[in-house]
């Protein structure tokens, strides 16, 4: 038979007929196709990845027997986490056996003679269930008997044990799979993939091109291997003073400077112009917000002060430190690309810890930059972004970053908010070209109403050289000023008690402080991502750096093409942040990645009150555990939490007992001889979302008659009418074992409703501690009785009920709802005893 030749094959005949619009339009489904493929498989191997290093993300972990190939039996160390259930030797964990990916798992009890629970875990086609490599890069797993590749058997000694960690596994395997159902799939193999990506980086040299690398989602590496982070090489600090803030504008680039002058305006927005390569400083801006932290040491001194004067004073120190560190001359960094992060973190050798430092660019139009700064060890957090705007007027130009940070100091639950000051640039058309800060800047606390402002004064037009640079200010408690700021910015700065007089040095850049800044540790290049800034940015910075400004522009040119065309190919759809999302309730941009449950949970615990439950007795037990298996798979977001709460006006009941905040003194309860009362409220959650708050008329006493009569006024009438058919069809009814909830009646006339049956949840008995909303009435007590806060009418409790319920956010509820996944699980570990809320 005759080979028939590439050209002459049936399909590239119906590829020669194809029209050149058919061949570019499956040219761009495929680059599209290629680029999900390669998001969604780096989106799952970081979601892994994150799992797994993070110690903290542990569903449960237990000894349990695993049969071998020989039929014998081993005990090995389980630990169950998202997706993975991982295998050692010990609870050390420094002994990998292996790994199993759930997602390819099926789950079923297995019969066995012996005692003890007995499951088996395995794949539906017989292939393996087992991972290539381990959670720190092992390729070879601790030496034990053989194990089988498809499946694996396990026992647990007592049937409540197993019974545990089988229902703690089904709930893995099953979330697993519906991950896997509702993802994604490109039609090229992964080999292919790989394949052409490569050949695409080698026909670029590895350099960005609009082709291979405008795939933002490769913002860090995709390897799962631990970040190294190393010590910064060099660092440009110039001495203090005028001159080191003026730039005379050389004669080859004059002409540069009056072609751009031409285009401008009076009053023009600069965020759309692109300026030449001689003015820009060779670093991202993303890189530049982390000036501020080289002295991060003083936010870990700061925590630890005990008045709330004393740490204001050291965080105003702290500030004034990250000014002083200014290229030379008139410079601007780079404008960051949309997607672009810097990561860096600093070590502080007296606490042995580490502040970490990661930003993105967030938008492009307009530029929004959003950053994060962490600490735990030392107890402090920042979350903060900037939108820079630049204007034109004439002789002069200002760089305005609008916007804040929030300072959370976590162990006193204080939020300081901070602004900035703004560049200016005179000096454009005549004169000699000049940096300087201006504008006025505040860093307040609502908490302990103590308040430092500062203004950065611009030099007057016939000023000396002493009037560059200042700075003059004062710190406040509520009206009361406690005392005055004056000196340099980039120099020595005083601090004047207004009582005693006392003149004191607040912060000096001398160079004794400049060797005890911190030492700056970055990701190494070879380990960033395409769209971290140095990796980003390098051509450009080394042809600035070898004074090369027509390679310079060129390598410019090219990044901000690529991004012109992603957008323009992006269309109309919204670009999403990976490590930043807008919060729609504040409309800020706030770090995905920060714990926010563990903060609410532990705001809770600040002040709580004190533990009164009743004994549970075995019967309440069994019930309890029977509700918890019966519930496992239930969508919580459908459930409607509801309850009522009491709230006095002498403050909360049983306060002798308890609701004092941590680390506080008791305060005076006032007592009346006569009146007094509370208001009895009733609330709901479902999701994200606040039900009420109601409020039961006063003299009512709730029995199965007006309890029925209540809801059909408020919730009813208020609320579930104003729902859609498919919502009331899908919504479940929780309320406990009260007798005007539980009563003949109220369940009949809840029936009358619609919500019977599966539409009415059972409750076991004894059981608040499995109620969301038991939580959020102690967010709503915390705020009314703050400060041991008493009221005098029942009208003005009420509105301090409605006031602190607007207060709590669409997120904390969403963190309440979703626990509840883990108190089933922990009423089953706890054999249905009381778990902790």
């Amino acid at each position: 038979m005759d080979n028939v030749s590439p050209a002459q094959s049936p399909s590239n005949k119906s590829e020669e007929s194809s029209s050149p619009m058919e061949k570019h339009d499956r040219k761009e489904t495929l680059k599209v196709q290629k680029k999900n493929y390669r998001q969604e498989k780096k989106r799952a191997a970081k979601e892994l990845f994150r799992a797994l290093k993070d110690p903290s993300v542990v569903i449960m972990s237990d000894w349990l027997k695993i049969r071998g190939t020989l039929k014998s039996w081993t005990k090995l160390w389980c630990v169950l986490k998202p997706g993975v259930l991982l295998i050692y030797k010990s609870p050390k964990v420094d002994h990998w056996v292996g790994t199993i990916l759930l997602s390819t798992c099926k789950l079923i009890e297995r019969p066995s003679k012996k005692d003890g629970f007995c499951f088996k875990l395995y794949h539906p086609l017989d292939q393996s269930i087992w991972a290539v490599k381990g959670p720190k890069g092992e390729n070879v797993g601790s030496i034990t008997q053989p194990l089988p590749s498809s499946h694996l058997i396990f026992r647990a000694v007592s049937e409540l044990d197993g019974e545990s960690v089988y229902l703690s596994l089904f709930l893995v395997v099953l979330k697993a799979i519906l991950v896997m159902e509702t993802d994604r799939y490109s039609d090229k193999s992964e080999v292919e993939v790989h394949e052409e990506s490569d050949n695409v980086a080698n026909e670029n040299g590895h350099r960005l091109s609009e082709e291979s690398d405008m795939d933002q989602s490769d913002d860090l590496s995709p390897a799962l291997k631990a970040t190294s982070y190393v010590e910064q090489s060099q660092e440009e600090i110039v001495e203090a003073g005028e001159a080191a803030q003026t730039e005379a504008v050389s004669e080859e680039n004059k002409g540069l400077m009056w072609t751009l002058l031409k285009q401008l305006r009076p009053g023009m927005d600069l965020s759309k112009v692109v300026l030449p390569t001689f003015i820009l400083e060779p670093r991202s801006f993303l890189d530049k917000l982390s000036d501020n932290y080289y002295h991060a040491n003083l936010l870990s001194e700061a925590v630890k002060e005990k008045d709330a004067y004393s740490r204001l004073k050291k965080i105003l120190r702290w500030y004034m430190s990250g000014f002083y560190k200014k290229p030379k001359g008139l410079k601007k960094p780079y404008n960051p690309v949309l997607g672009e992060t810097f990561r860096c973190c600093w070590h502080h050798p007296e606490t042995n810890s580490c502040t970490f430092y990661i930003a993105e660019q967030v938008s492009h139009h307009p530029p929004i930059s959003a950053f994060y700064v962490c600490n735990k060890k030392d107890g402090f957090c920042i979350n903060g972004s900037i939108l820079a705007k630049s204007k034109f007027y004439g002789n002069s130009l200002s760089a305005i970053l609008d916007g804040k940070a929030k300072l959370v100091f976590l162990t006193r639950d204080e939020e300081y908010v901070i602004t900035m000051p703004y560049a200016n640039c005179k000096g454009i058309l005549y004169g000699t070209m000049t940096l300087e800060l201006g504008g006025k800047i505040a860093i307040s606390c609502v908490k302990t109403k103590c308040v430092a402002e500062l203004e950065f004064k611009l030099k007057p037009f016939l000023g000396t050289m002493g009037q560059v640079n200042q700075i003059s200010g004062k710190i406040c408690h509520g009206e009361e000023v406690l005392a005055t700021v004056d000196g340099h910015w980039d120099r020595e700065v005083y601090l004047t008690e207004c009582i005693s007089g006392q003149r004191e040095v607040l912060w000096n850049p001398s160079p004794e402080m400049r060797k005890q800044r911190l030492k700056r540790r970055v990701v190494q290049l070879e380990q960033q991502g395409q769209f971290e800034s140095e990796r980003l940015w390098r051509h450009v910075t080394s042809a600035i750096l070898r004074q090369d400004q027509n390679r310079a522009t060129q390598e410019k040119f090219l990044l901000e093409e690529a991004q012109r065309k992603e957008a323009r190919e992006r269309g109309g759809r919204l670009w999403c942040p990976r490590l930043f999302t807008l919060d729609s309730i504040t409309n800020e941009w706030v770090y995905k990645y920060t714990d926010t449950r563990c903060a609410i949970l532990s705001d809770m615990a600040k002040v709580r009150k004190a533990e009164r439950r009743p004994p549970l007795k075995k019967t309440h037990k069994l019930k309890r555990q029977d509700w918890a298996k019966k519930y496992l798979k239930t969508d919580f977001s459908k459930v409607l939490w509801t309850d009522e709460m009491r709230v006095s006006i002498d403050g909360p009941d049983g306060w002798a007992r308890g609701w004092i905040g941590k680390g506080q003194r008791a305060p005076v309860r006032l007592r009346r001889q006569q009146g007094g009362g509370g208001v009895l409220v009733w609330a709901g959650i479902i999701k994200d979302d606040l039900v009420g708050p109601f409020r039961v008329e006063d003299g009512v006493k709730l029995n199965s008659q007006t309890y029925c009569q209540f809801l059909e006024d408020t919730f009813f009438k208020q609320w579930y009418r104003k729902k859609s058919a498919s919502f009331k069809k899908n919504m479940v009814f929780m309320q406990d074992n009260a007798p005007s909830h539980a009563s003949k009646y109220s369940t009949a006339w809840l029936a009358r409703k619609g919500i019977k049956e599966e539409k009415l949840m059972t409750w076991p008995p004894c059981s608040p501690d499995l109620n969301p909303i038991d939580n959020l009435w102690s967010i709503i007590k915390c705020e009314i009785y703050k400060e041991g806060k008493q009221y005098t009418s029942l009208n003005i409790v009420w509105e301090a009920v409605v006031a602190a319920a607007r207060n709590v956010d669409g997120e904390q509820i969403k963190t309440l709802t979703e626990s509840m996944d883990g108190r089933l699980l922990s009423v089953l570990a706890k054999k249905g005893g009381y778990i902790g809320r």
